[in-house]
């Protein structure tokens, strides 16, 4: 899909997913260097969620479910 090339053309790894299905796979690596200024800008967002991964070294992100305690 060429929107997914836009994001790896930024320096983004893009994951998709079947809908429902799961799990996010990798399907683009970055194509360049993701700029400064645009790291910056992401970085400021309040209450951005932090990932303990290096994309570069998985194929796939899988979400689990927890269920509340009843």
């Amino acid at each position: 899909m060429a929107v997914w090339k836009d994001f790896a053309q930024y320096g983004f790894y893009v994951f998709d997913w079947q809908l429902y299905e799961g799990p996010y796979l990798k399907i683009e690596p970055p194509l360049a260097t993701l700029q400064e200024e645009l790291r910056n800008q992401i970085m400021a967002i309040p209450n951005l969620p932090f990932l303990s991964v290096s994309f570069e070294m998985i194929g796939k992100v899988e979400i689990e479910q927890h269920k509340s305690p009843s």
